[in-house]
């Protein structure tokens, strides 16, 4: 806008091109009203524009602080109380794929929540004529019956108007939440599913008591320690960002190995998948497959794989076939890059689970007695007992780390504090319970 034009801004009835109001109609009054409350909140608006290029409007308010009492049940809430809010709901979940369904139960359960899957619309009905759910978490594009169809029949035949029911949806159309809601659905996620996110969304339908704003922070913290995930963490995958899909797995190491796992199981020949359902004449189930498959690039964090297949997928809904045929080709040259990269470290990490696997076994042979062994250890345990020697200590502390011996391990800690305090005479009868139990003679 000119300066003349932002010097009009601010009258009433005043439109500073008046051709958007023939077109949009509108009064001219919305920058007076929001003046009006700024000021009413000692606060001042303003404005920076220049012509062809842009305008930025901002403003200061003056807040007190509110007396109202909150209570500290919305304060004070770690994972820990995550769980408590929703734990033992039940939840039916309605998923055709089982990757994501996979992801979406763990990810549930590790919470607490009760879960009962679906396959389809149509088994999501079927179920919920028999059993009775707290929520609905309904997956749209499904075969044999979809989600907004399945909304429908459990609306009106069950009269279950109050049940929460909220989509979760790879669809990044415009429009598709409103599309959700007009359905007769509660609310949205979207697909790839954030962890944060389904959290919110559960407690505030849930427990609508819960100020959902007060547990974002706390939900965010890992479930594992970074050393813990350093393999994962610090790990490169041509096309996949790790630390993405590390946070969509909730920060789970092992949930999302296995994801990656089950994503190259399926996939490794996902354009050869496609074609055959094109050759065919299939149009809908390769539409579906690509869907599918843009819903898992995504969740282990291969954005451009997932980003190509959004194309592909709309391509295939329209029937474009150069669009179809283009987007086929950038999906085989990104897929090219990312399974190598893949295997090799899915490789990488069997092999540095092989060896801590055989490390432990290791270990635990290393630290297995058979009963001689024993037996010749507590005879010299008595001896050092005998004569008042500290230097048992010295025989006692190895048994503390033989798995066999778990069983009695409070009186192989009480034997060494014993000797520790030079109180011999009490270390000669626990001993003598510990041979007891593990039937050794003549100590």
């Amino acid at each position: 806008m000119t300066k003349k034009q932002v010097s009009h801004l601010f009258q009433a009835f005043h439109q500073t091109d008046t051709s958007i109001t023939r077109k949009y109609g509108g009064t001219g009054l919305g920058l007076v009203i929001s003046k009006r409350l700024i000021e009413m909140m000692n606060g001042k608006i303003k404005v920076n524009s220049q012509p062809d290029v842009g305008t930025e409007f901002y403003f200061t308010a003056s807040f007190g602080w509110s007396n109202m009492k909150i209570s500290s049940k919305n304060l004070d809430i770690s994972k820990s109380k995550v769980k408590e809010l929703i734990s033992d709901k039940h939840v039916l979940l309605v998923e055709d794929n089982e990757i994501n369904l996979q992801v979406a139960q763990e990810l549930l359960e590790g919470v607490g929540v009760r879960i009962t899957a679906a396959c389809n619309g149509k088994q999501a009905v079927a179920i919920v004529k028999q059993e009775s759910f707290d929520a609905i978490l309904m997956d749209i594009q499904m075969p044999e019956m979809d989600g907004y169809t399945a909304t429908h029949h459990i609306r009106t035949q069950f009269s279950l108007k109050d049940l929460p029911i909220i989509a979760m949806t790879a669809n990044a159309m415009a429009g598709e939440r409103e599309k959700c809601l007009s359905a007769g659905m509660n609310d949205h996620i979207s697909k790839p599913v954030k962890p944060l996110n389904l959290f919110e969304t559960l407690i505030r339908w849930l427990r609508p008591d819960i100020d959902t704003d007060q547990i974002h922070d706390s939900l965010s913290q890992s479930n594992e320690s970074p050393q813990e995930c350093d393999n994962v963490l610090n790990a490169t995958i041509d096309g996949v960002d790790v630390q993405l899909g590390f946070d969509y797995m909730n920060k789970s190491k092992d949930l999302y190995l296995k994801t990656l796992n089950n994503f190259y199981n399926r996939f490794t020949d996902i354009n050869a998948q496609i074609q055959a359902k094109l050759s065919s004449g299939k149009m809908q189930e390769a539409e579906r497959l690509v869907h599918t498959f843009k819903s898992l690039a995504g969740s282990i964090g291969a954005k451009k794989l997932e980003s190509i297949s959004s194309a592909l997928e709309s391509a295939i809904q329209l029937r474009i076939d150069d669009n179809i045929s283009s987007g086929l080709k950038d999906l085989a040259q990104e897929h090219k890059k990312v399974i190598p990269s893949l295997k090799m470290f899915l490789v990488q990490i069997e092999n540095v689970q092989t060896s801590e696997n055989d490390k432990q076994t290791d270990n635990n042979q290393h630290n297995k007695m058979n009963h001689t062994d024993l037996t010749k250890t507590f005879e010299e345990l008595a001896f050092h007992i005998k004569e008042g020697n500290s230097d048992a200590v010295d025989l006692i502390t190895p048994l503390e780390s033989i798995p066999e011996l778990s069983d009695i391990a409070n009186d192989i800690r009480d034997l060494k504090n014993q000797v520790d305090d030079y109180e011999f005479e009490d270390a000669s009868e626990t001993l003598k319970r510990i041979c007891d139990a593990l039937n050794i003679d003549n100590i």
